[in-house]
Parts: structure tokens; sequence; C-alpha cells
């Protein structure tokens, strides 16, 4: 099965539990299993575009589009950076930006309006260390789905919300449509507010939105905010005119997109993507479980109904957790291997898979390692961060030892530091 469970709720829709932090050992960053959340009290749950609130009946295919112009619509003065000198975010000739974002855990930002404690936050690209807090992990009431930069050193953080709940005491809640929020906002280099590019409707649900290298197009996951099964689909948006295109719109549903991340040319997303088990119950909308997450390779300027890409598949047990894109049109991709009950028997890889889709050798993460991580890519695609939380307990309840982080340059993995935070809770989405 994979790491990432489907739960039905009433109307029979699918939905897919999603988190980023206190998660079991090894398991992928955007989704946690059922199980090993159940076990876990004080698990920090992040939902992406196919969470768990985000497929119900409602609108089939529709959902308000969301709308962008050419440039911000204003500025959010409710968003202000954090004070300090400006970040070294920027990359205009392709070098490797000495910090680098991340959405982390921290306890002290935890409170009635952030119980989850996320914020997002710069740190050094040297040494791992945090620099300060860029932004919050909740603003007007939505939660951040992530971060992500471009070579100009803007970062783009998408907040959403919603559905809500309907009729108490179903089973797995009852989402309800027209009842979402989404915000792109953007901070500029040595801005003091982060601006606002997009906002949504209330009948979409939006994923992070990641800009290509160069900042020319953005591409995010969306979803009807209710519907049943999981309608998920991804959109890429022109910066300079506002132009938007949809690809996989006209899947017939309980498939899975993760994150989008480019190629290091922008002209391909590189994507974690699970085809769904059909036939499934029609009668009730219950989807079997997709199945194994694969590499998908996208022509990101050309829209499609579908998924049609070039695909490589995982060995075995495993399976495709996030994916960076490299020079020469390579791609690296984050594997979790393994389906054992006692997660110190599974593990987490790295994959090098080369512009053909044939995948290279594996090189495996050292033991205890991958319990919730990210790879992220430079701007010129020549070096990746590889972040991941260090958990040597059975579960996901067992104490959190620490969160490290490497580079991956020429086939090789150094290590930056074995301790990047006190707790593997840092881990979330990465962008570099």
């Amino acid at each position: 099965m994979m790491a990432g469970g489907l739960c039905r709720n009433k109307r029979g829709g699918s939905r897919r539990l999603t988190s980023v932090t206190r998660l079991a050992p090894g398991r992928p960053r955007h989704a946690a299993p059922v199980a090993a959340v159940a076990a876990a009290a004080l698990t920090v749950m992040l939902l992406l575009t196919a969470g768990c609130t985000a497929a119900t009946a409602g609108s089939a295919r529709g959902g308000s589009p969301a709308t962008a112009s050419r440039a911000a619509t204003g500025t959010a003065a409710a968003v202000p950076a954090s004070p300090g000198p400006p970040a070294r975010l920027a990359s205009p000739g392709g070098a490797a930006p000495a910090q680098f974002v991340a959405l982390r855990y921290e306890p002290s930002l935890e409170s009635p309006a952030n119980t989850r404690g996320l914020g997002i936050f710069l740190q050094d690209a040297a040494t791992g260390a945090v620099v300060r807090q860029l932004l919050p992990g909740t603003w007007n009431g939505m939660q951040s789905q992530g971060a992500a930069t471009d070579r100009a050193g803007d970062v783009w953080v998408t907040y959403s919300k919603g559905p809500k709940d309907g009729a108490p005491g179903t089973a797995g809640g009852d989402p309800l449509p027209h009842t979402c929020a989404n915000t792109v906002l953007a901070l500029r280099p040595g801005a003091r507010t982060a601006s606002v590019y997009l906002r949504s409707g209330d009948n979409v649900l939006l994923g992070q939105a990641v800009p290509s290298p160069d900042g020319s197009l953005l591409a995010y996951t969306e979803t009807p905010c209710a519907s049943s099964p999981n309608l998920q689909y991804l959109r890429v948006r022109d910066l300079a005119t506002g132009r938007s295109w949809t690809i996989g719109r006209g899947l017939p549903g309980c498939h899975v997109f993760a994150t989008p991340a480019w190629s290091a040319d922008g002209a391909h997303l590189v994507e974690g993507y699970a085809a769904a088990n059909q036939p499934y119950d029609t009668q009730g909308g219950l989807c079997n479980g997709p199945q194994t997450e694969r590499l998908l390779v996208l022509d990101a300027r050309v829209p499609q109904p579908g998924a049609q890409g070039r695909v490589t598949s995982p060995d075995g047990n495993c399976q495709v957790t996030a994916a960076a894109g490299v020079t020469g049109g390579s791609v690296l991709v984050m594997e979790f291997c393994g389906r054992s009950d006692d997660s110190r028997q599974d593990f987490v890889g790295l994959l090098p898979v080369g512009p053909d889709g044939r995948p290279g050798q594996r090189v495996k993460l050292p033991a205890c390692t991958g319990w919730s991580g990210d790879v992220a890519a430079d701007p010129s695609g020549d070096a990746v961060l590889v972040a991941a939380g260090v958990n040597c307990g059975q579960n996901a309840a067992s104490r959190v030892q620490a969160a490290a982080l490497w580079t991956w340059s020429g086939g090789r993995l150094r290590l930056i530091t074995p301790r990047m935070s006190a707790s593997a809770d840092a881990i979330g989405q990465i962008s570099w």
C-alpha cells in the first residue's frame, strides 16, 4: 500500500491524509499512514491539495478558479517579513545560494492561532543553522502549504484553508463545498512585507506554488474544495501574462500528485505521481488506493487532460516521495523503501535518474533517516540539498532525535550536519 493512507467520508470520497512533520520514520513527507498518525498523539498535520479535508462531494470538476493579475495585486500588510539583513537567496548566475528556506516546526510558535507550530524559516546552506523566521506559518486563518524560491531570490508561499466539516459525528468528517480559501504570496528581496500575487475563489484548494528556475512559470496542485473521488490536477501559470493551463484535469480520480518540482531548464515538471487503481466503487466513490508512486516527467507548457509523460518506476517496495531536477535533464529522486510494520526495517534512498529515464545506482541514507524529508536543487541544478529526519524508534510515537542535512553533487552525498535542529519536526518542504 502507499505510505499515504486513503480515508473515506460519508459521501464516499477518498481523501488522502498528509503530513509535514512527526511522521513514522522513513515515511514520505507528504503522506502519512493513517495508523501511524493515530499512534502519534502529537502528530503535526499539514493539508496539501489531496488532503483529508479536500475530497468529498460537491462540485464535480468545477470549483471557483484562482485568479491572478500580471503583477502583485496588492500588499499584505498583515504579513510582514521578519527584520534582519537581506536574505542571500538570489542566484542571477545560477550559483548555489548561501541560504535556503524551509517550512518547519518550532515549538515556540504553537498558539491557538497556530496549533501546528509551523513557520517559514531562512537557514544557512553551509551549516543548516536557522538564520531567522521569514514569514508566519498561519495567516488570515489559513495554513502555509510550504515555501519555494526562484533565482531572483523571491520567496513564494501558499496559504490555504478549508473545507469546513458538515454533519458532526460523520466518520472522517463531512467536508463542504464553497468553504475553502487560498492566497499565494511573494516576498521580494529586501521587501518588508509579502505581496499578494493570487487569490482564489472559495470552491478550490491549492497546494504550494513552485516557480520555475527562471521565475517565468508557477506550478501547483489544485482540486475542487470538496470532491468525490479525489480530482486533483496540476495548474501551470505564466507569471508575465497570468494565462494558465492544466494537466490531469480529465483524470477520473483516486490518483495522487506530489508537490511539483522543476527540471533544471524549466521545461518540464518532475512529479511523484500515483495512478489510480481502477475500477473503484462508483456507487460510493470509494478508491481502492492509488498505485505505487512513480517519477513522472511532464512537458510543463503542454496542457493535457491526462498525465502522459515519461515514467520511471522505483524498485520493488520503493516509492517516490520527492524529486529535484538536476543539470542535463537528470532527476534526483528521494525514495521511501519498505512496508514493514517496524519502520526500523525501512529505509530512504536517493536514486539518480538519467535524461533517458533510466535509473542509476541508489544511495541509501544512513540508518534511521528519512522520517519526513525533501530534496531541493540549487538554481543551476548542479547541487541538491537533502534533508531528512532521524528517528531510530519503532513507530511515530518514538522520540525524535535530530534532523540532518546533506548536499548531493557529482553523484556523491556529503553530510553537512547530522543535527540541523534538535528535532526532526524542523523538516518540511525546503527550497534552495
